[in-house]
């Protein structure tokens, strides 16, 4: 397929499935060409968009003051929202924290913006495309300039309901440490497993996870 004219133009939000058929298309292209240890900057912003849309795990750009840029696929599909719906917005008014935790939130963004790695377990509005409420384990990343100035904010979360309440039945009865150690190892596993799986659906079915 025809590469893009200048991937500098400034567009509109795109939010169409074809998009990320596109990137994977255009990252084929780009990958048949260089020498090994060699690159194009095309390719570069490729290689990151092709692996973030794939990743299971939710995962956010904001700026220092906590606007949202961009947010890859599983972000978007736990939401059932579009791109366009978060562009530029406080990351705090979107539909995940709708369950009263937009304080936490934004003290957590605060610190994050001068520096402070941030993480903790918070209910968010994120399973069956915006229907369900879980428990991810939340984190913010800050990222610095040259000059060590907190430009922007990587936000990833990692769903961990089952896991969460797993542990909490262990406390409650008692469990021994091996059998809970042993339960809590396959929920992982099947946690990871549902996702992906979520994901290869999507992939063979673009429009129904758009």
């Amino acid at each position: 397929m025809p590469l893009p004219e200048d991937i500098r133009a400034v567009k509109s939000v795109g939010d169409a499935a074809d998009n990320r058929l596109d990137d994977i298309d255009w990252l084929r292209h780009e990958l048949g060409d260089p020498s090994p240890g060699h690159e194009s900057d095309l390719m570069r912003l490729l290689l990151s968009r092709v692996t973030l849309n794939n990743m299971f795990q939710f995962c956010v750009l904001l700026d220092a003051q906590g606007a949202m840029w961009d947010m890859n696929h599983a972000a978007l599909r736990g939401a059932g929202i579009t791109r366009t719906d978060i562009h530029r917005k406080p990351f705090w008014e979107a539909r995940w924290w709708q369950t009263s935790v937009q304080k936490q939130l934004k003290a957590a963004i605060g610190r994050a913006a001068h520096g402070e790695f941030v993480r903790y377990d918070v209910d968010i509005i994120g399973r069956a495309s915006g229907s369900e409420v879980i428990t991810i384990d939340f984190d913010i990343v800050p990222v610095k300039d040259r000059d060590g100035n907190v430009r922007f904010l990587i936000c990833e979360g990692r769903d961990v309901t089952e896991q969460r309440r797993l542990e909490r039945s262990c406390v409650s009865t008692r469990s021994p440490p091996r059998s809970c150690g042993v339960a809590l190892k396959r929920s992982s596993i099947a946690s990871a497993t549902r996702s992906t799986r979520s994901i290869a659906n999507c992939g063979s079915s673009m429009s129904s996870c758009a």
